[in-house]
């Protein structure tokens, strides 16, 4: 086997450990790949120190699966320690780091706490549009994840702005038939009914249910 071959605590073990994590976490076995996480990290942390960007991605891809498994305190303590180490090494535009902030919004989201979400949520808003673009898929779904926010507080016309701009960034690069279109259209929908707009609901509900039907 490749640790008979290698040693049970080498790097390149840990890297197959972290593959057979997320390979088990893709297909939804989280109990399967919380062993291979674990072991990943700890051969990394003994090998290149606690600060290394591979223990980051270790400790993040930990900090999702704990999240999934809604061992949120936990979750929130191999997340935190990821962004902070991708903040010392990583260079600040790195994608990495706005992916650390999303996930770490999530997790408030997951939560109810929407006053701790936004200020991840809008850091990682800005770290896209300046590395990918501003009609990047991601920046739809950070955008879609900040409608939901000011939607929780009340503000229906930011939301709606909000949703706008991710649709037609989904439309745009994606298609107008893609599953993320429909996604959009469902969460217009949910807001024009909580507006009271049944006729804008009823619009959006029939575009994402042929979306559906059609993929």
């Amino acid at each position: 086997t490749r640790q008979t071959k290698l040693g049970a605590d080498s790097l390149d073990v840990a890297e197959s450990q972290e593959s057979l994590g997320g390979l088990a976490f893709a297909m939804g076995n989280y109990a399967a790949a919380d062993p291979y996480f674990v072991k990943a990290l700890s051969i990394r942390r003994a090998k290149l120190g606690p600060e290394d960007p591979a223990v980051a991605e270790s400790l993040f891809d930990l900090g999702q699966l704990q999240r999934r498994r809604g061992a949120y305190p936990a979750a929130e303590g191999s997340l935190v320690q990821a962004l902070s180490i991708r903040e010392k090494k990583l260079s600040p535009a790195d994608p990495r780091i706005g992916e650390s902030l999303t996930e770490l919004a999530a997790l408030y989201q997951d939560l109810g706490d929407y006053r701790a979400a936004e200020p991840p949520l809008l850091r990682a808003l800005a770290l896209q549009e300046r590395a990918l673009g501003n009609d990047h898929p991601d920046v739809a779904e950070s955008l879609t994840r900040l409608a939901a926010l000011s939607t929780a507080a009340g503000k229906l016309g930011d939301a709606e702005s909000l949703l706008m701009r991710a649709l037609a960034i989904r439309e745009k690069k994606l298609g107008p038939n893609h599953p993320s279109v429909a996604d959009s259209a469902c969460d217009l929908n949910d807001l024009a009914m909580r507006r009271g707009d049944l006729a804008r609901a009823d619009e959006q509900y029939g575009r994402a249910l042929a979306i559906r039907r059609a993929t």
